[in-house]
């Protein structure tokens, strides 16, 4: 029960026993009569005790009690206020202290990953990655320079592959000055074949020796890279 309520129903219980008392003509305001049982008490009347000398004094007390309890009310609504705002302010302040921390571990991380990749490579180291990511050129025994003809290693000779090198060692004797180099024709058709030709080649991984698989795959690479070298040229790029 709320402090207001209760000071009402104080004051409905101080009205209304005031009220009978006023109205007993056994009851005086000097004596100790009690009007229930009708004996005369020895001792007097002491106001206040179950209930008040007068209509007015009865009402005074209720609106005390009354005023009283209001306050009371006040005063705990008003505690129980700034308890909900001093919890509000603790949970923005965890809140505000976890997104920190958050953001404080991000930057370290990023420091951390910039340390690690450090300054951004220059032109020049850009080339020479792209160097040497390259597939080495083929060996004029592994590919003539002159004919174009193609020395297939044992990995490759199988009926598995017939079709891609019938086409690849067309395309290399057919090569010429004009249709030869970064981005030509030539270029272009070998690395549809070698692509091809790879993507047979790792379906045998579980049937040659790891050696023989390496071996093969980085001839066919290596193939395709000379499709954009002029032909009869050794180590001179077609820029």
């Amino acid at each position: 029960m709320k402090i207001t309520d209760y000071a009402l129903v104080m004051f409905a219980t101080v009205w209304a026993t005031s009220s009978v008392q006023a109205q007993d003509p056994y009851y005086g305001p000097a004596t100790g009569y009690d009007s229930f049982s009708g004996v005369e008490s020895p001792y007097p009347y002491v106001p206040g005790y179950l209930g008040g000398g007068t209509v007015q004094g009865s009402i005074l007390q209720g609106q005390a009690a009354l005023a009283r309890g209001i306050g009371e009310a006040n005063y705990l609504n008003s505690k129980a206020l700034i308890n909900i705002e001093t919890a509000r302010d603790k949970s923005l302040d965890n809140e505000r202290k976890i997104a920190e921390v958050f953001w404080d571990k991000r930057r370290m991380w990023q420091d951390q990953m910039a340390v690690e990749r450090g300054s951004p490579l220059s032109t020049e180291q850009l080339r020479q990655l792209a160097r040497e990511s390259s597939p080495s050129r083929l060996t004029p025994f592994q590919l003539q320079p002159a004919t174009g003809r193609i020395e297939w290693p044992m990995a490759l000779r199988g009926p598995q592959f017939d079709r891609f090198r019938q086409d690849l060692d067309t395309l290399f004797a057919n090569r010429t000055v004009s249709n030869t180099g970064v981005g030509s024709e030539t270029e272009v058709a070998a690395l549809t074949l070698t692509k091809v030709m790879l993507d047979q080649l790792r379906l045998q991984i579980d049937e040659m020796p790891v050696t023989q698989y390496v071996a093969a795959k980085n001839f066919v690479r290596s193939l395709a890279y000379e499709a954009r070298f002029l032909p009869g040229v050794e180590g001179v790029a077609s820029r």
